[in-house]
């Protein structure tokens, strides 16, 4: 069994992730995907979905929240059959809505 290194003086430098189960809508090109956030941060999200795109691709979506939250990404991993981890802008107006998700959750 593989043991994993420690990362600990890596993590502190990252946002804190929250785990968390809301519904995503991936628009790519012509196509809808449908999806869930199984993570969050401030930097990023991993997104469960069963054919992930590839690692560089830019996508735009849709959190399904209260009031929807539209997100540009870009996958910087991918897990074959379980999803993507990604990136994003947040448009200014968004990104108070994203802080407020991330308060919501740190209190949970």
């Amino acid at each position: 069994m593989e043991t994993e290194p420690n990362l600990a003086g890596i993590e502190s430098r990252r946002p804190p992730r929250y785990r968390c189960d809301l519904g995503i809508t991936i628009e790519w090109g012509d196509a809808h995907l449908e999806g869930r956030v199984s993570d969050i941060s401030a930097g990023g999200m991993f997104l469960s979905v069963e054919d992930p795109l590839w690692i560089g691709a830019r996508f735009s979506a849709v959190v399904a929240l209260d009031a929807s939250l539209p997100v540009e990404c870009v996958v910087r991993r991918v897990q074959p059959r379980r999803g993507m981890g990604v990136t994003y802008l947040v448009a200014s107006e968004d990104g108070a809505t994203l802080d407020s998700l991330i308060k919501r959750l740190e209190k949970a």
